[in-house]
């Protein structure tokens, strides 16, 4: 297992990422820390090359400019860990106003005016600052400031250790199968992410990316099982535990939540350590997290409701390696990206959902030009669709440079990126004519010689 560790402000770098293999490290620079701008870690990195490694919290804070050394900037640096040579981070992070006042009267000795340590006649090189004493705080809080402040967990994992008893109370996700695909199942995890979406009626829905001690999965909760646990879901004691049904899309093994209820994270290590199923070990050295894959194969299609399609299928492939180009988008969407990861590649963000639905075509139409206007659904809605045939391989530039041309042209007429079977329809509108076909179509020409 590797362990990653957050750059010390005595030894941190701005930016750079480095990976030890001699020593199974990841180091991340100071930048990687949220609610720290770029300029007060550059100017942290330069007081402690101007005047050494920081070597106690006092040192660190008297040389810190006072404009910079505040609650943010104290809170982000000791909830990661980047304070952790300096003193004990639970003591930072509670007591921070002690350090900024520490901050203060030592500028105030500097400037040569009155405070506590002149009046005593005291050095404030000796000078430190007495923290009271603090509760210590659970491995599980030590890890979700981590996850506050750097966006994953660092040190180990809130499940880590929990292994043998989750697999006791639900099924554990690295041992799903596409066996089990279209059965009953239960699982139980840490919700890591949620990505909600509003239905055509109006409703809202989510899918939700959790993790067990062994994996991770995506669950799909429709409007009315999300509404039964919007109120909770976002907790951070929270352990989901969900019953559904598992399926197999976009190359992966996800599920379909039909019931939710909530279990106390804290609880669930407390029972586990007394009934002898808490791993110490697997504590200490953390997780290494897996998501299920089953090979090449015909799937039923779905709706954006969770409903099988009838005589509709998708054909998912196997991954492949990745190489210059993003890959065909086809590829992306059998992988298991959903069409908002799509579209945010291409920096758009606010798409209407986030759920790919292959409906293969009742008859192909054929036209020479890569810019089309699809006649079926223009038939059905009355709103034309123009759809962009991609090559079989489209660089991010090209893309790009698609949707810069597209949103010169605004308008009310529907636009979908095609590749293979897969539709994917762009949040955008636009104004076809003859000149935004032939901006396409060289955008298009453009890069023939590339893809």
């Amino acid at each position: 297992n590797q362990q990653s560790t957050i750059n010390k402000v005595d030894s941190g770098e701005r930016s750079v990422l480095k990976v030890d293999s001699r020593k199974s490290n990841i180091r991340f620079g100071l930048t990687a820390i949220k609610g720290i701008g770029d300029s007060s870690v550059q100017q942290v990195i330069e007081v402690r090359d101007q005047g050494g490694k920081f070597e106690t919290i006092e040192d660190f804070a008297k040389r810190m400019p006072a404009k910079i050394l505040n609650k943010k900037l104290l809170e982000s640096l000791a909830k990661s860990g980047a304070l952790d040579s300096l003193g004990l981070r639970h003591e930072l992070v509670e007591h921070f106003e002690l350090i900024v006042n520490f901050a203060k009267e030592c500028g105030d000795v500097s400037s040569a005016q009155s405070n506590l340590f002149a009046d005593m006649g005291g050095d404030i090189t000796d000078a430190k600052i007495e923290f009271p004493e603090t509760l210590e705080p659970t491995l599980q809080v030590k890890l979700q400031w981590e996850k506050e402040t750097m966006g994953l967990y660092v040190s180990s994992h809130p499940l880590a250790g929990l292994k043998k008893y989750i697999g006791k109370k639900a099924q554990l996700i690295s041992s799903l199968t596409n066996d089990e695909v279209g059965k009953k199942i239960t699982i139980a995890g840490i919700v890591e992410g949620i990505k909600k979406i509003t239905t055509k009626k109006g409703e809202t829905m989510a899918i939700v990316f959790l993790e067990d001690p062994t994996g991770k999965i995506e669950i799909t909760l429709f409007p009315k099982t999300y509404a039964e646990v919007a109120e909770w879901l976002e907790e951070p004691d929270v352990v989901l535990v969900t019953g559904g049904t598992l399926d197999y899309r976009g190359g992966q093994l996800q599920m379909r939540a039909h019931a939710c209820k909530r279990a106390s994270l804290g609880t669930m290590v407390e029972r586990a350590k007394t009934n002898g199923f808490f791993d110490e070990e697997e504590a200490k050295k953390g997780l290494t997290l897996v998501r299920p894959e089953i090979e090449e194969e015909q799937v039923e299609a779905l709706d954006e409701e969770g409903n099988v399609i009838a005589g509709e299928t998708v054909t998912v492939s196997e991954k492949v390696e990745d190489d210059e180009f993003l890959g065909p988008l086809g590829k992306w969407v059998v992988e298991g990206m959903e069409t908002a990861k799509v579209l945010e590649v291409i920096g758009i963000n606010d798409g209407p959902s986030s759920l790919v639905t292959s409906r293969k075509p009742k008859e192909e139409i054929s036209d020479k030009r890569q810019v089309t206007s699809d006649p079926q659904v223009q038939a059905s809605t009355q709103i034309n669709v123009h759809t962009i045939d991609l090559p079989e391989r489209a660089p991010k530039k090209m893309l790009l440079d698609l949707k810069r041309v597209l949103e010169t042209f605004p308008g009310k007429e529907k636009v979908q990126l095609k590749i293979g079977e897969q539709k994917i329809p762009l949040p955008m509108t636009v104004n076809m004519s003859t000149v935004l076909e032939k901006k396409l179509d060289e955008v298009m020409e453009k890069y023939a010689t590339t893809v």
